[in-house]
């Protein structure tokens, strides 16, 4: 009590209680401080550049149209479909790319010919698709582990019509396959779901829903075996793609 009571000495057990104290202190500011850098590494990252590269694999279908050959006509086409897309993000929200699609694997459609003399020569039918596009996308959900899109797309579509022999042999004269090319413009819009399953690694889910506008006139073959798309056709595309992406 006579300690506290001298003036000389109050000072210095008010500074060792200061110091005391200080350690404590220090630790809840680090504490504060080492959160507030966290949380804005963590919203930098999210809002910093990226690259993504997308490999995708679906289908690809013709609902309600009309594909003619000379001796029958089908309402409907359903083919598989391989694409490659290269996109870049400014940010969370926006970013833009470009890609190739390819529907690989037609449905094989009976086109024999009936010659003059009243034969029958087998043909068989395929088509396939190839189209080079641009696109854009808005992130509308963009989390580390969760991203939800929605965007445009146009671009130019080239349909070959194949026309080949249904006899394996040797050709006598000429190529035994009879190939018809017809290029056109589309254009669209897409909805996607990625899910992160590691650190650059995502799995997602798409579908795209497009027009495609061909010339009114198809194009025919030496053989009279001509195109099988013409005018304006409606386009519905589904499929899963695995997606890596690196911050730049």
């Amino acid at each position: 009590m006579a300690l506290t009571r001298n003036p000389r000495v109050a000072p210095i057990i008010t500074a060792a209680a200061l110091l005391a104290l200080h350690p404590a202190v220090a630790s809840a500011e680090e504490t504060r401080a080492t959160t507030s850098t966290a949380g804005a590494a963590s919203a930098y990252s999210l809002d910093r550049q990226h690259t993504l590269v997308e490999l995708g694999i679906g289908a690809l279908t013709l609902p309600s149209v009309k594909l003619c050959l000379e001796t029958s006509c089908t309402t409907t086409d359903l083919t598989l479909l391989l694409s490659l897309k290269h996109f870049f993000k400014f940010n969370r929200t926006w970013g833009i790319g470009a890609g190739v699609s390819w529907g690989f694997r037609p449905t094989k459609e009976d086109a024999s010919i009936t010659t003059p003399d009243g034969r029958t020569i087998g043909r068989e039918h395929t088509r396939n698709y190839f189209m080079l596009a641009g696109a854009a996308r808005y992130y509308l959900i963009a989390t580390d582990g969760f991203d939800f899109w929605t965007g445009l797309t146009a671009g130019v579509i080239v349909a070959s019509d194949r026309y080949a022999p249904t006899q394996r042999g040797e050709s006598i004269l000429g190529p035994r396959s009879t190939g018809v090319v017809t290029e056109g413009l589309m254009g669209g819009f897409g909805l996607g779901a990625d899910w992160a399953f590691r650190n650059n690694w995502t799995v997602g889910l798409w579908t795209t829903q497009m027009l495609w506008k061909f010339p009114t006139t198809k194009d025919c073959a030496q053989t009279r075996e001509c195109a099988t798309v013409s005018g304006t056709l409606f386009s519905f595309e589904t499929g899963v793609n695995v997606t890596y992406r690196v911050r730049l």
